[in-house]
């Protein structure tokens, strides 16, 4: 199966940013299952030491 090439770029990032398991057999990029998210956060809380943060990602703030 040949890899889209349009996915070059981030497979690439990928590779250098967890270089030191993504090729020990945990992504295997021959698989035509497999899938490889971009997951872009918005908001969130986090709880920590009895403190509360809401947290927008959009914003910055």
């Amino acid at each position: 199966m040949d890899k889209d090439e349009c996915n070059k770029e981030i497979a690439d990032k990928l590779r250098n940013v967890f270089s030191s398991w993504y090729n020990n057999g945990h992504v295997n990029e021959e698989d035509q299952k497999t899938c490889i998210l971009c997951i872009r956060l918005t908001e969130g809380i986090l709880f920590n030491e009895g403190s509360k943060y809401i947290i927008n990602f959009s914003d910055k703030i």
